[in-house]
């Protein structure tokens, strides 16, 4: 059976988010710019904007999870 083998938990970390017309990406590095996780999904079609910032609190919080990362380590947040 195939063994998952998630990375060491990540100290300080950067929260980097592009926002799409069709797509929303979102990463996590580090502050030397190693990418720790990374995720895409598809922009709400809703037009509604708390959907949209939900999909991101999703991305981030799934980020955080995969990377076994706390909260504690996000030190900023970039949107593009």
């Amino acid at each position: 059976m195939a063994k998952t083998i998630r990375p060491a938990p990540v100290n300080k970390v950067y929260f980097g988010i592009d926002v799409g017309g069709t797509k929303i990406l979102a990463v996590l590095s580090t502050p030397e710019g190693q990418i720790v996780a990374r995720k895409r999904v598809a922009t709400p079609r809703t037009g509604q904007a708390a959907d949209t910032v939900a999909a991101i609190e999703t991305l981030m919080e799934d980020l955080l999870e995969e990377s076994r990362t706390t909260p504690r380590a996000l030190r900023g947040v970039g949107l593009a």
